[in-house]
């Protein structure tokens, strides 16, 4: 018996190899949309008030440089109990917030991680200074002064690991994209995999015909005499 792989076999069977080799997305299991979307972005933006899409692409640029220097940061702007899900509790303690963030997306070893509310930032594995920087940030109360903070803290932040950036030109003049609550291919991830799973199974054992076997349609009774 011979397999051979059609193109539509191929592209799932590619599609499913590129999903299992992304990491578990662990925070399915958890309440807080943040912990979903910091697995595949670097920050999370509230669902309302919405930031203004100049200072999404700033402080997007500001995360994007701190990583390319070596100091991958995530940033989460919380505005409201409605932005932490099911434990809205945890809303106006930004500290323990930013601890807690931090042990749900850390993979292999601690992860870098800011946090803004309305009543300060808080930060978790940024270093020892990384409480005092934020601090003298002082509290924002809308979710611009968040956005500016949280640039100007990814910047001393970075610089305070020996991991200094620049913030000139942050932004390149590109509009933003308002980025909200949990990207689909988090939530239907797992049904994704089954899909593919249970078509490529069906693929790789549908029985080929050889290549000396009868292929003609029985419909046509096309028989020579």
């Amino acid at each position: 018996m011979s397999l051979r792989f059609r193109p539509t076999a191929l592209a799932l069977c590619l599609l499913l190899a590129g999903l299992l080799a992304l990491p578990a997305p662990r925070a399915l299991a958890d309440a807080d949309p943040p912990s979903d979307v910091l697995l595949i972005q670097n920050v999370y933006y509230p669902y309302a008030p919405k930031v203004p899409p100049s200072l999404q692409a700033q402080l997007d640029d500001a995360a994007a440089r701190a990583r390319k220097a070596g100091f991958p940061i995530k940033v989460a702007l919380v505005a409201s109990p409605a932005d932490l899900g099911a434990i809205p509790q945890m809303f106006g303690h930004v500290a323990a917030y930013a601890n807690f963030l931090q042990r749900e997306i850390a993979y292999l070893r601690p992860q870098p991680t800011l946090v803004a509310m309305p009543g300060g930032f808080g930060t978790s594995a940024t270093g020892p200074r990384g409480p005092a920087i934020v601090r003298r940030l002082g509290a924002p109360r809308t979710v611009d002064g968040m956005a500016r903070g949280a640039i100007a803290a990814v910047e001393q932040l970075a610089a305070a690991n020996g991991r200094p950036i620049s913030t000139a030109g942050l932004g390149g003049g590109k509009r933003g994209h308002h980025r909200t609550g949990t990207p689909a291919i988090v939530l239907f991830a797992p049904v994704l995999l089954l899909a593919l799973a249970f078509g490529g199974r069906t693929l790789l054992t549908r029985r080929r015909r050889s290549p000396g076997e009868d292929r003609r349609d029985p419909q046509t009774n096309d028989s020579s005499t």
